[in-house]
């Protein structure tokens, strides 16, 4: 393999996981920036999962808005303005409209979670720091 090649496939993918949260909630009633994940000092931060029934919900990478005011849903199947993001998918559907699989910050790129309004009921999430 070309120096070149091995240097872009050998990376695996440019984050080595040095933390995970596992299961974690976002308790109902919440609302403004409902999850401020701020990795530590010269590591980065993936969100890998977000499952609730919530509106308007934005999720901002830094300063970049990169889901806004969609609705978070945890059905099998999606509806217009609906997204899920999981590792799993219920539905293969799922794969290709709405479900994501990870949110990635860069280097000490912060990811901040808002709600509209107040949400209903729990939101489950989890994530992940690394290099």
């Amino acid at each position: 393999m070309s120096e070149l090649l091995s240097s872009v496939v050998g990376g695996g993918g440019g984050f080595v996981t040095t933390f995970v949260s596992g299961h974690q909630e976002i308790p109902a009633s919440s609302s403004g920036d409902i999850l401020v994940l701020t990795p530590p000092t010269g590591q980065k931060v993936k969100l890998t999962g977000l499952v609730g029934a919530e509106s308007g919900i934005t999720i901002t990478v830094g300063t970049e808005t990169v889901v806004d005011a969609l609705n978070l849903s945890s059905a099998a199947t999606l509806n217009v303005d609906e997204f899920l993001l999981s590792h799993t998918a219920n539905n293969t559907a799922l794969q290709t409209v709405g479900y994501v699989q990870s949110i990635d910050g860069g280097t000490d790129e912060v990811i901040t979670i808002t709600a509209s309004s107040p949400t209903v009921g729990v939101v489950d999430y989890s994530y992940q720091f690394g290099v």
